[in-house]
This record gives structure tokens, sequence and C-alpha cells, in this order.
């Protein structure tokens, strides 16, 4: 996630102290590519009552795997975005997350001066916006959380929160969440279109923790650090 206009300060000497300290111990699933219809279909519907077990269980793991990563956070709005109408900001902001949420989402779009407008109001928990140049991306409560701490650099709640980013990104350093360019040593990376999960459960998915990881296949963003979260690549829903 690129943090435009938020000021970089000294790395936290507790963050591998921190980081350890949350794991809850690696069930490595092995790389996963997952289609957008089966993860509306985990998320929406409903359990069976009593089974949460077996193939229940595996079906949480799945959801865990597919999910986290924040990309591209601006705090401002880019040139790009000044010259869409809202409707057509609406258009792309909810082409971050499948039917199933968009429908329901609110919509919300930053100014020059950094204030958000809220441009549709919404019933099921998740907000949709586009940040720096094109990075469109639909957040619940817990991922705006997630994102306002990163932001404050403050501590993230311990929260499972997802987000969806399923038209890719621009690009983020893997190691550096503040970083806002690519440089010859800050493991920029590149994502398609994905699904981020953040909180406790994304760092017990065994997935790589590489500085230049395979961005076709899940990996941890930003490891070592209080912001580590999963960013789990996902195929078209046909």
């Amino acid at each position: 996630m690129v943090l435009y206009g938020a000021k970089k300060t000294t790395a936290n000497p507790n963050w591998n102290h921190t980081h350890s300290s949350m794991r809850l111990g690696h069930t490595v699933l092995g790389p996963l590519r997952i289609r957008q219809r089966d993860v509306q279909s985990l998320l929406f519907s409903r359990p069976r009552r009593g089974r949460l077990k077996g193939e229940n269980v595996k079906t949480l793991a799945t959801i865990f795997a597919v999910v986290v990563s924040l990309f591209a956070v601006a705090v401002t709005a880019s040139p790009q975005q000044g010259q869409l109408s809202d409707s057509a900001y609406i258009a792309q902001a909810l082409s971050a997350a499948p039917e199933a949420v968009a429908k329901g989402a609110a919509v919300v779009r930053a100014g020059k001066d950094g204030s958000m407008r809220t441009l549709r109001e919404g019933n099921n928990g998740f907000t949709c916006m586009i940040m720096g140049t094109d990075n469109r991306m639909c957040n619940d409560r817990n991922s705006m959380e997630f994102i306002h701490a990163v932001m404050k650099h403050v501590p993230p709640p311990n929260k499972v929160g997802i987000s969806y980013m399923l038209t890719g990104d621009d690009g983020a350093s893997n190691t550096d969440p503040y970083a806002t360019r690519k440089t010859a040593d800050n493991h920029w990376v590149v994502t398609g279109p994905h699904i981020m999960l953040f909180g406790p459960p994304s760092k017990a998915l065994g997935y790589t923790e590489a500085k230049d990881p395979d961005p076709s296949k899940p990996y941890m963003m930003w490891a070592g650090t209080p912001y580590e979260h999963a960013m789990i690549p996902v195929t078209s829903s046909n």
C-alpha cells in the first residue's frame, strides 16, 4: 500500500517482537489461485449450524488465505481522478469488488485537500474508493481501521478485515509501508486482481515472506512489521 502524504517515521524497534508474538503458527496451504465466484460463495453463503469442522475448517482457512494486502492508499486526489465525473468515479470504484459486495457498498471520493466526500451511501459495511492514480479498492470496516492505523503510524486493530482490489494495483514497496515510488532497493511489487486479508489469522497461513515474491501467488506484504497482511491473487469469476 502506498500512503501518499503520510510522513515516514523511524522504524519501530519492536516491530519484529510484535510480529512474532502475534503469529498463530503456520498452516501451510500452498500456492492458491482462487476464483471470484468461489470467494463470493464462501463469504455470503449461510453456514450449516454445528458443522464447523472438516471441510468447513478448510473453507475458513481458504477465506483467510484469500484476503489481504493494502495497496496504494493516497490522501489526495490524483489529476486523473479529478477529470472523472462522480458517476464515472462511482462505477470505477465499485469495479474493485464482486457484484455481491459492490451493490451495497458506499463510495467516497478524496478531494484536493485530502478530505473525503461521500458519493453514495452503503448498507453492507463496505466502502469503495479510488486512491493514487487508479488504485480501486473496497474495504470492510475493519480494513478501514487497519488503513487508518497505517496512515497514523499506530498499532493496527487485532481484527480480521477484508479488502477487494479486483482490478489490481499500480504497485507498492513490499518492505516500506510509506514508500511512494519505486527505487532500486525498496522491493516494488505490482499485483494483479487480488483480495487482502488483515489481522492475526492472515499471519498463520504460511505464505511466503520474501521481499520480492511472485505476485501471481499468495504472499505476505510488509512482513515483520505490525502492518503485515496477506495478498491473495484471484482469477476471473468465469
